[in-house]
C-alpha cells in the first residue's frame, strides 16, 4: 500500500494476503473468508510451458490466484535469484494481471 503525503492510514486501504505453500493454494481459497486474498510463494518469468517444478502464470491466472511474492531472500539466497530475474518474473506477473508482493532487501 502507498499512501500520499496527504492521506492517512486507513484500515479500508488495508488487504489481508497469505501466501501458503503451492499445493495449498487452491484449497485454501475455498476457505478463507473473501476478503483475505491468496498468494503463490513464487513462479516462473515465462508464461506457460515445461519448466518441471515451477508454477507458471498461466497456472497462476487459471486457478485465480490474484497475487505472486517474489524475491523473497531465501530465493535470491539458497536459489541465487538475481535481481534481474525478480525483474523478468515482476513484469512477466503484471503482463499477465497478477499482483506482485515484491521483497527487496531482507535477509534475515
Amino acid at each position: 500500500m502507498v499512501l500520499q503525503s496527504s492521506e492517512r492510514w486507513n484500515p479500508t486501504h488495508l488487504e489481508v494476503v497469505i501466501a501458503p505453500p503451492s499445493p495449498y493454494l487452491i484449497p485454501l481459497q475455498g476457505i478463507v473468508r473473501s476478503e483475505v486474498k491468496i498468494s503463490a510463494q513464487n513462479c516462473y518469468c515465462k508464461p506457460s510451458g515445461a519448466f518441471t517444478g515451477e508454477i507458471s502464470l498461466a497456472q497462476l491466472h487459471d486457478a485465480e490466484i490474484p497475487y505472486v511474492t517474489l524475491g523473497h531472500s531465501e530465493r535470491r539466497t539458497i536459489f541465487h535469484e538475481t535481481s534481474e530475474l525478480v525483474a523478468q518474473k515482476t513484469k512477466a506477473a503484471l503482463d499477465t494481471s497478477l499482483s506482485v508482493i515484491l521483497c527487496v532487501g531482507e535477509t534475515l
